[in-house]
């Protein structure tokens, strides 16, 4: 087998991961606050939902594929 085989088998075959997160460097609060309420704004209402139950289950360690609810975990709303 020639040496010059091992050069051509330095790549890989895996398809090419695309990432469109973005790192935003702020110069104060203020712009930071306003360029998270845009966001917001610009995420779809039922992706919004679905954050916010997905945040409920992470803050009472609920396990979404569990069907059974505990009844030590209930979530009250007051009204004022």
């Amino acid at each position: 087998m020639p040496e010059d085989s091992h050069e051509n088998n330095n790549s890989v075959n895996e398809p090419n991961a695309e990432y469109n997160k973005q790192i935003h460097v702020f110069n104060s609060f203020e712009e930071a606050e306003l360029h998270q309420l845009k966001m917001i704004i610009k995420q779809k209402p039922v992706d919004r939902v679905k954050d916010v139950v997905q945040l409920i289950l992470r803050m009472y360690q609920v396990n979404p594929e569990i069907k059974e609810i505990n009844s030590d975990r209930n979530i009250i709303i007051d009204k004022e």
